[in-house]
């Protein structure tokens, strides 16, 4: 079946030789996966929706609502920076109805507000590294979705790569709490992706390091998740094109994570503005 995405997603590119490392294990792992990765079948079944989802972000700019200066590509970064720089960091304190009328939100606008309360808590209060429930509703409303406290809103792990990144941008040199961890090692189970890099450090894996344990037991891809840990540190797709997603052969396992991992920097850097 021909893919309807063909022209929008790129195939892979293996990184070039460097010098003096050709004899690097862990690199020529990565040069292998990366080479093998545009061969193949087209993307498999969950990977092809998560590519719809990409590029339907990619499309529209994913931003909901006008920033202060009335860029609507702006990132929850650049808006923090806008609101201190404005407000002398006073918007930091301020209650629901005076950050809706100084943003200049319609009433009905629930969503624009859920993404300034969220981005509130963010800088200001630590427990979103902490406690899951916290991180969820942060998650939510930095996603572009309405924050529902009735019942569990559970994210992709795409959104959950990109609430983290948001966060560790707000507060950094914060690290994530055990609570977290467990949470989007859930995630993670849930949607098939063993090597989680977005967390900072040396990321969040299933089955193996320190927070694999949580889980341990309930997988057996230790192997798997240290593959793509050494794949991330090589740098194979860290600088990937935000439309640049492979074909992938989908009865190998390294090329299914390969796609998941650039599912994930195609859709951060969506979300940040970089189209």
């Amino acid at each position: 079946m021909v893919d309807p995405h063909a022209d929008t997603l790129a195939t892979l590119t293996p990184p070039a030789p460097r010098a003096q490392e050709e004899d690097d294990a862990d690199y020529q792992l990565a040069r292998r996966i990366a080479a093998g990765a545009g061969t193949a079948v087209p993307m498999l079944g969950i990977g092809t929706q998560l590519a719809k989802y990409v590029a339907g972000k990619i499309a529209s700019k994913t931003s909901t609502y006008k920033t202060l200066a009335h860029e609507p590509t702006a990132n929850l970064i650049d808006l923090a920076q806008k609101l201190d720089d404005s407000t002398q960091k006073q918007w930091r304190d301020w209650l629901p109805e005076t950050l809706r009328a100084y943003c200049g939100l319609a009433e009905d606008d629930v969503q624009a507000l859920d993404k300034l309360m969220a981005l509130q808590v963010a800088v200001t209060n630590r427990d979103v590294f902490d406690e899951w429930q916290l991180f969820l509703s942060c998650c939510i409303a930095f996603n572009h979705r309405q924050v529902n406290f009735e019942w569990l809103d559970k994210p992709s792990y795409l959104e959950c790569a990109w609430a983290c990144t948001a966060l560790r941008a707000l507060r950094p040199n914060t690290d994530f709490g055990p609570s977290v961890v467990r949470f989007i090692l859930a995630v993670m189970l849930e949607d098939g992706l063993v090597f989680f890099p977005w967390s900072g450090g040396e990321g969040i894996a299933l089955d193996d390091g320190e927070t694999g344990k949580y889980v341990r037991g309930l997988t057996d891809c230790q192997d798997l998740a240290r593959d793509m840990r050494k794949v991330w540190a090589a740098g194979v797709v860290k600088n990937t094109d935000p439309a640049e997603l492979p074909d992938v052969d989908e009865k190998d396992p390294h090329h299914v994570q390969l796609a998941k991992l650039m599912n994930g920097v195609a859709y951060i850097r969506a979300n940040e503005g970089k189209t």
